[in-house]
């Protein structure tokens, strides 16, 4: 059964409705994907941050506060506690935040799938507008060419 020029033009429409629902869909995955993203390079940067404060602070006691050791041992045992506290929790965080990123490609991935079927059904649903309007030219064709056969003709006198 095929639709009428009407039918087809609804059916486009919702179509057309469907893919802008896939889009706004794929763009919110896209967006949690990048919020993601950004969570996970943030996390990096503040457990090299941490990192490299526990390293600058061992080459300060190494160098600098040398002599003065005995007196800073206390609070220097202290940062480095903290700092490897610190670090600890950052790489843990940062496992929840990758697995986080990881499910947000996921659902970018199958969005973005399922934008592609929406996009290919609008297409099929496009072609049989198309059909419909041409079936429907043809029609109109075959009949104007049948009443002006079935007019009664002239003879010029």
């Amino acid at each position: 059964m095929t639709p009428t020029p009407l039918e087809a033009r609804q059916l486009c429409r919702l179509r057309a409705l469907r893919v802008e629902r896939a889009e706004a869909q794929r763009n919110e995955a896209q967006a949690a994907a990048d919020r993601a993203l950004a969570a996970v390079q943030t996390r990096q940067e503040a457990i090299m941050g941490s990192r490299s404060a526990l390293a600058a602070l061992s080459r300060t006691l190494a160098g600098e506060l040398a002599l003065d050791r005995p007196r800073w041992q206390g609070f220097a045992a202290a940062e480095r506690a903290r700092l490897a506290d610190r670090i600890e929790r950052d790489e843990y965080a940062l496992v929840g935040e990758e697995r986080t990123l990881e499910e947000a490609n996921a659902r970018l991935y199958e969005a973005g799938v399922e934008l592609a079927r929406a996009r290919a059904r609008e297409d099929v649903v496009r072609d049989l507008a198309a059909d419909a309007r041409r079936r429907r030219s043809r029609e109109r064709d075959v009949r104007a060419e049948v009443e002006l056969e079935d007019r009664p003709r002239r003879m010029p006198a």
